[in-house]
């Protein structure tokens, strides 16, 4: 909670600082995520199966700050959720038992990205890169498994300590959209983590988050 009130007072003083220098736009957009997790070693997730990746959504307030009509500074309070899930078929039993888990880890983040703007027609063609920091609320996993016509599901909620789980995130942002000239928009962006999702402390073990988000929404 600490961490989590320190990232808010940050965040709303670079607001205030900003909005003194340049003209700023507030907005509400909301959208779908495609996550996975990359994991360049071998470890005990890895063991598990092939991860790929998992949908979520996402729900963001932008501020777009300009220094002039071409190029702005684009921050955001976000609710995001990021994870990855895997498959696997075990054969020990004589039949094929099919299983499907799944980890969802809901973040608040902010990014920050420096967009550039170039008219075409009666719209803004937008291009992005920065950076985020993000701090995870909360964690699910969700695993089911299937053999023949028999299904079975269950879910519980992750403890981050208890489940060696860095809640801390940060990263490189790129992406690209188009502005109409009604401040709707629809931007694509990329995100590419560079903090360790993985908390175990064992050697070679390392969970980085890699997305894409496809958002729409207004400014006003």
């Amino acid at each position: 909670m600490k961490n989590l009130i320190i990232f808010g007072i940050l965040f709303t003083s670079s607001l205030i600082a900003l909005e003194l220098k340049a003209q700023t736009n507030v907005g509400i957009a909301m959208g779908y995520t495609s996550t996975h997790w990359s994991m360049p070693y071998s470890g005990a997730y890895q063991e598990l199966g092939n991860w790929t990746s998992t949908g979520g959504w996402a729900i963001s307030f932008p501020f777009e700050h300009f220094f002039s009509k071409t190029l702005a500074l684009q921050t955001e309070f976000s609710w995001i959720q990021k994870g990855a899930e895997v498959n696997n078929t075990d054969y020990s039993y004589g039949y094929p038992i099919h299983t499907n888990v799944s980890i969802t880890i809901n973040y608040i983040e902010i990014p920050m990205l420096l967009r550039a703007s170039i008219p075409f027609h009666k719209t803004d063609l937008q291009f992005l890169a920065g950076g985020y920091a993000s701090i995870g609320i909360s964690a699910k996993l969700k695993a089911t498994a299937s053999a023949g016509t028999q299904t079975a599901s269950s879910s519980q909620d992750l403890d981050f300590e208890e489940n060696m789980m860095n809640r801390f995130d940060a990263g490189l942002l790129i992406g690209a959209g188009i502005q109409f000239s009604n401040k709707f928009f629809i931007q694509a962006k990329y995100n590419l983590g560079l903090a360790n999702v993985d908390n175990s402390g064992e050697p070679n073990s390392a969970i980085y988050n890699r997305g894409l988000v496809l958002s729409m929404g207004q400014y006003f």
